[in-house]
Order: C-alpha cells, then structure tokens, then sequence
C-alpha cells in the first residue's frame, strides 16, 4: 500500500476540494532486490481557470524489504517516502511523460489460450526483475506490469523518467500534504474478506 502510493493526495489544513490526482506510476520490483521502489506523479483534478491549479507533485518511495522481511520483521514497514513539486511548464518533464506513454502502448501483448491447467507457459523473467507501469492520457487509462526481459525498451525510458523527475523535483515539507488510501492499514491486517452466494443481503 505505501509503496504502491494513493491515488489522491490533498493539501493539509485546506478545502478538500482541492487536490491532485495520479496520472503516471512505476514501479520496480524483484525477488532478489533489498530495495522496492516506485514513482507517482500527480495533476491538479479540480482546479480552474479563474481559481488556478496545484503545481503537479512527484512522489518516490521506497521499501527496505530485505531488512523488513529477512531481518527484522517490523510492528509498520520501512519504506521511505519523498514528496515534491514539479514545474508545469517544463518541456522536458512532458517529453518524458509523452515517451513513456508511446512506449507503454507500443509493447506486445502476447496471446495464449485460458490457463485452464495452471499452463501460464515459461517464465520470461531473469534477475533484472519486474516493473509496472500505468499511465494516463486524456481520458484513457493503461497499465502494463512486465518482467524487464520483455520490455528492456520500456524499463530503460521508466528509469530515464525517474531521473529526470530526481532532476526537476523540489522538495515540499511532508507534513503539508495529506494521502487519502480507501484502507486504513487496520482493515487490511484483518483482512476480512466477504464470500457472496448470488443472493441480497441486508446492509
């Protein structure tokens, strides 16, 4: 959840009906890594003309999963989260956003029968690990998650991205934002899941 980031964050102390919405995400992940990362970007979703917009924010966080699950087994996850604010206008952090979104697009889907006997076919992946990413254009939406093997391509603009984001951010005081999730972590740890039998039920 804290890694994966929310899907919305708000100015803290100020009109709820002000806040900004995620656009892109990436993240990257394998078995073998100490270290889980992602990087979110955020757009104003409910500014306007006469009233102005949030600059657009970058969020980087960061999992220290071999310490949390091989050593030390922590009460609240070690991960590391960097809020900052990016400039609108540059051209080059939409050049970057425009190349990640082609190159999404532009990866194959490849096609195989129902996996009816658990036959999902040979693993593509190898220790350079797995990523996501989703972006958003207009008004579609893409996601695509990927062993680096089948997208070396899309991997390398991905971390191009994320420097050039390292590159332009500037930090905000983390206290003055907030971050909405629909899950306390309370709900999560009791994980309590709900079977339906097709027939209503009272609320």
């Amino acid at each position: 959840m804290l890694l994966i980031g929310p899907r919305t964050i708000y100015p803290a102390g100020r009109d709820r009906h002000l806040y900004l919405e995620a656009t892109v995400s990436v993240r990257w992940r394998w078995e073998t890594a100490s270290i889980w990362r992602s990087v979110r970007i955020y757009c104003d979703a409910n500014g306007s003309d006469e009233e102005g917009y949030l600059e657009p924010m970058v969020r980087f966080a960061a999992w220290q999963r071999e310490t949390d699950v091989l050593v030390t087994r922590p009460p609240w996850p070690n991960v590391s989260v960097e809020l900052a604010s990016l400039p609108s206008d540059s051209p080059d952090l939409q050049a970057g956003v425009r190349k990640l979104q082609e190159a999404t697009g532009q990866v194959p889907f490849a096609s195989q029968d129902l996996p009816t006997h658990r036959n999902v076919g040979e693993c593509p992946g190898d220790d350079r690990g797995y990523f996501t990413v989703e972006v958003g254009s207009g008004w579609q939406d893409m996601e695509r998650s990927l062993y680096v093997a089948e997208a070396p391509a899309l991997h390398e603009i991905s971390v191009m991205l994320e420097d050039e984001l390292r590159r332009l951010a500037v930090p905000v005081e983390r206290g003055a934002w907030l971050e909405r999730y629909d899950q306390s972590p309370d709900e999560l740890l009791q994980n309590k899941s709900w079977y339906w039998d097709g027939q209503p039920v009272p609320f």
